[in-house]
């Protein structure tokens, strides 16, 4: 089975198989039965799949939440019976199942042939596509010799990923070679692919994702209700924050708590930091509630402790600060809020999103923080003034809608390159 490898895969597999059955011994607390028979690839269709399906995998919740608009489109064209995703953590697949987009949603399996070939077997993929930078050396070994077409979508990578993969070139280059194509953000990803051995003429930058972000059909004063947040009341909403952030923010907002007539959000990027925010708030002596509570009228302050809500409170909001950008934790997506046409407010340590903090400057579409003083201050214009607030809004998605529609240009873009199996196309 392992005979056409080259000697690095063949490594590779043994220490990885080796890693297998110490974990089979020795496994880990955190990892329940389900999740250990998915990752060894035993995903069981309801219904055996009949005919050949798109394989689109995202690596964590992040990147499966921009994946949700091209998801949608091609489940809307082929059916969600014809599309497998997958993801690398649980909070992936959960986001996944609650979304309900696609008709298959599962764990990568891990990347060894006793895996993986069973899986392929069961879910016949026709097309597999990754999502920004997985590059996994067996799994696409295996998809290579079994003639299977594969690609990266909204591919990105960084300067640290690239110098790993050369100096591990011997392990990856087979799985770079393969690629049938490379579909990167902008251009910079673009000569980053190409300097991994990716051929000019299979790169095409197609844009980002994370712009198409249309919002749903939805009715504010139900939510509202849902949320348990009264008619009236302004909504601050602070999303993604990260360790160390929740501090900064309930420091800022300790002088103008007489003042305000909000109901505060917090939604902390990882649901495992919820008890830490939840004594946070307890030392403070700040009436608040779970949001999994379902209290209504909620406290000064709504805890996120479910999967899935940050869309929606984003709807409902009159500001929102975008988390893991007052800590070095890189940024996280600013554009999610622009596609209510809420006011963004975003701290200065966003390297992760240049482009998209470039844009909304430009329009005058941001605010930005620096620190606890800074994020008083920007409170506090807003209580004296909400109206003037507004035309940030608007701004910024005015940006998001010139930066939108990638998910339709990769969608044309493997049309023209006849990738969609043929068999989805006749149906």
């Amino acid at each position: 089975m392992l005979s056409d490898f080259s000697n690095a895969l063949r490594g590779y597999h043994a220490l990885l198989r080796g890693v297998v059955e110490i974990l089979e011994i020795f496994p880990p607390r955190r990892l329940d039965k389900e999740e250990a028979v998915l990752r060894k690839g035993f995903y069981q269709p309801i219904t055996p799949i009949t005919g050949n399906t798109v394989w689109v995998h995202g690596a964590s919740l992040g990147e499966i939440i921009t994946l949700r608009p091209f998801l949608s489109r091609i489940s809307q064209r082929f059916g969600p019976e014809k599309i497998l995703a997958t993801s690398t953590t649980a909070d992936g697949l959960k986001q996944l199942k609650n979304e309900n987009l696609v008709g298959h949603a599962t764990f990568l399996p891990i990347e060894i042939p006793e895996f993986v070939e069973p899986f392929l077997d069961r879910t016949k993929p026709g097309l597999v596509l990754f999502s920004e930078t997985e590059i996994w050396p067996l799994l696409l070994a295996i998809l290579s010799r079994r003639g299977i077409p594969y690609g990266i979508i909204n591919a990105r990578i960084n300067p640290r990923t690239v110098k790993c993969l050369k100096l591990l070139r011997s392990l990856f280059s087979n799985g770079v070679e393969g690629l049938s194509f490379v579909f990167p953000q902008n251009r910079q990803y673009a000569a980053r692919f190409n300097s991994l051995g990716v051929s000019k003429d299979k790169i095409q930058v197609l844009g980002s994702f994370k712009y198409d972000i249309f919002p749903p059909h939805f009715c504010k004063s139900k939510l509202r209700e849902k949320l348990g947040i009264p008619i009236g009341r302004a909504v601050f909403c602070f999303g993604s924050t990260r360790s160390g952030e929740e501090s900064i923010i309930l420091d800022a907002l300790e002088p103008l708590w007489s003042r305000i007539s909000a109901t505060v959000v917090i939604a902390p990027r990882h649901l495992e930091r919820v008890p830490e925010v939840e004594r946070l708030l307890s030392d403070r002596n700040i009436d608040f509630t779970r949001l999994s509570k379902h209290k209504s009228p909620t406290p000064h302050v709504l805890l996120v402790d479910v999967l899935g809500e940050l869309r929606n409170i984003f709807a409902v909001s009159d500001l929102a600060f975008v988390g893991g950008s007052l800590a070095p934790f890189g940024g996280h997506n600013v554009m999610e809020p622009a596609a209510f046409s809420v006011p963004v407010i975003s701290g200065p340590f966003t390297e992760n999103f240049r482009s998209e903090i470039q844009a909304l400057k430009g329009l005058n579409a941001l605010i930005e923080v620096f620190d606890r003083k800074t994020l008083t201050e920007a409170l506090r214009r807003f209580i004296v003034s909400p109206e003037s607030f507004k035309e940030y809004g608007f701004r910024a998605n005015e940006v998001l809608k010139r930066m939108a529609g990638a998910s339709q240009r990769t969608e044309s873009m493997l049309d023209k390159l006849n990738l969609f199996p043929k068999c989805l196309l006749k149906s």
